[in-house]
């Protein structure tokens, strides 16, 4: 099973549309179920392979949606790509309806080691999450860190993935934080 299908099983299965994938790409999230999601993207030659309904918009913007509009929004490694982390939650927030659930991943590296792969933000495990919960209002109600084998193998094929298992975790690579956050309703 792909991290999308994983993702939409163990999170989103139960709950009732629309949904807000907020930095989808090429859909593969919203694309499990699209008659509940609308993804966004910046990049609006990715956005024409989602299968759901798609808008152009850049995550560090106010998003064109009103307040509360979504009974759950995605931001699945996205966040390490952008500036203003604490802002794009809170504007992830502000179109969530009261009670709804925000789930956010994230990779986790060193510090050094982020930078390499483009990134703009790093995460140190569940703590950083933990902290920009508290920093925009929300709570957390699950937090854990998926590591290891199944998830490089399914990302890169076997042979890149073990090798990659055994390599990364010396450079620095620790996994992938999950976060499911509630706004207060």
């Amino acid at each position: 099973m792909d991290r999308d299908a994983w993702i939409y099983l163990k999170f989103l299965k139960g709950l009732d549309g629309p949904i807000l994938d907020a930095g989808c790409n090429f859909g593969n999230l919203v694309n499990n179920a699209p008659e509940k999601f609308v993804g966004i993207d910046l990049n609006e030659e990715n956005l024409k392979k989602a299968r759901c309904k798609t808008v152009v918009a850049d995550l560090e913007k106010k998003l064109p949606f009103p307040d509360g509009m979504f009974n759950a929004v995605t931001c699945t490694e996205t966040l390490e790509h952008l500036d203003n982390t604490v802002e794009i939650v809170r504007e992830l927030k502000r179109v969530l309806r009261p009670g709804g659930t925000l789930l956010i991943s994230v990779p986790c590296y060193k510090y050094h080691l982020a930078y390499h792969f483009g990134h703009k933000r790093f995460f140190h495990e569940g703590r950083d999450i933990g902290i920009l919960a508290k920093w925009t209002g929300l709570t957390v109600k699950e937090l854990f860190e998926v590591r290891g084998i199944p998830r490089l193998v399914n990302l890169f094929g076997t042979s890149l993935g073990l090798l990659l298992a055994k390599l990364l975790p010396k450079l620095g690579f620790h996994g992938v934080v999950y976060a499911v956050l509630q706004k207060s309703g």
